[in-house]
């Protein structure tokens, strides 16, 4: 387990060592799960985001996602969400909300059980394609893909988790934050988490963690405090 953690701080230490803090965000949800079937869920979330530091931004977001499980190690699933924040184009839109689109297919693998890790480390592996449509912006192609591992301890409480992901866009474009243009493209962040999941029982669990966003480009690297709590109905309700 030290060995473990020990290589996962040398990782973060590597990736951001180049760059500047930027913002402090903080995510903070609640969602619910419910199983239609032993193979197919559906899982609802509502979500707000707000930067910390500057105390300027804030977004909303509703998300709605359905899994099916092909077999113990194999899942696939659709995503949707919507997402409203305050309007940067007030002044040309005449609206002080602005809202965007975001449409998802994935794939999950969890191959623990074939590489007989399943007893001290679970392995999840997910990619998935994503579209994201903006309004004063061009629409957005992304390819995501993550790497989990949850070492497998006694604690029935506690469950550690750390994640990488990267995201690769297809398009680049351009954006202007106060008097710099910034371009995004091709494999422009890369996300590293650490955190832990607290399954008080089988219905309520409670997550924490802390994400780096590195951007890859002369953006600062943004530091985020998520919060989430989930709850996964019983057939009866």
């Amino acid at each position: 387990m030290r060995v473990l953690f020990s290589i996962i701080l040398s990782v973060l230490m590597c990736g951001t060592s180049y760059g500047q803090f930027g913002s402090v965000y903080n995510r903070t949800s609640i969602g619910g799960k419910y199983a239609i079937t032993k193979k197919w869920s559906v899982e609802a979330e509502v979500q707000g985001r707000w930067n910390l530091t500057e105390k300027l931004y804030s977004k909303s977001l509703f998300t709605l996602e359905s899994k099916y499980a092909i077999n113990k190690s194999i899942k696939v699933g659709l995503l949707y969400r919507n997402s409203w924040q305050t309007n940067d184009y007030a002044l040309i839109d005449g609206k002080k909300q602005m809202t965007s689109q975001r449409f998802a297919f994935g794939l999950q693998l969890e191959p623990s059980e074939w590489l007989k890790t399943d007893k001290f480390l679970a392995i999840q592996l997910s990619s998935k394609i994503q579209f994201e449509s903006f309004k004063f912006k061009r629409d957005q192609w992304y390819w995501r893909n993550k790497l989990t591992l949850k070492p497998q301890l006694k604690s029935k409480l506690i469950k550690p988790f750390v994640s990488g992901e990267l995201f690769y866009r297809t398009n680049q474009y351009f954006f202007l934050s106060g008097d710099d243009f910034f371009t995004e493209g091709l494999m422009n962040e890369v996300r590293y988490t650490i955190g832990t999941d607290l399954d008080f029982n089988s219905s309520n669990t409670f997550t924490v963690g802390l994400m780096l966003r590195d951007y890859r480009t002369t953006r600062n690297t943004d530091m985020l405090i998520n919060l989430s709590y989930l709850h996964t109905f019983g057939k009866k309700k």
